[in-house]
């Protein structure tokens, strides 16, 4: 399964299980979509995660009845690949959302990025 793939089909997950509100989700766990995860995580935008051999299981979080992820969207896609310097990585959505990007350093969020003074291929977009 390539990457992007990969992602655009977390994404869909999210935003499925989100609408339905259900209390949790599971994807078929692959090292890629790990990294995403746990940036989701550790900027506050899950409740947390558990992998096993074969699966990830997401617990979505909710701010006052509403998803936590009101909009994910795919930035580089197979077609067009999209990369920041860490010059022209700024804040997105004025502070309210986030980047995440796939730097020489590993997969991690824009403000992240910013502090290591690192850009790379910006994967996608969450607020």
């Amino acid at each position: 399964m390539s990457s992007v793939n990969s992602l655009s089909t977390l994404m869909s997950s999210i935003r499925n299980g989100s609408l339905a509100r259900k209390v949790s989700i599971v994807i078929p766990r692959s090292n890629y979509l790990i990294t995403i995860v746990d940036v989701l995580y550790r900027e506050g935008y899950i409740l947390s995660y558990k992998q096993t051999a074969t699966e990830i299981h997401i617990w979505l979080k909710y701010v006052s009845n509403m998803p936590a992820i009101h909009v994910m969207r795919q930035i580089s896609k197979p077609s067009a690949r999209v990369h920041m310097s860490a010059v022209s990585l700024k804040s997105y959505n004025s502070g309210l959302g986030i980047y995440i990007l796939s730097t020489s350093l590993g997969v991690m969020s824009d403000r992240q990025a910013l502090s290591f003074g690192v850009g790379g291929e910006v994967l996608c977009s969450v607020k």
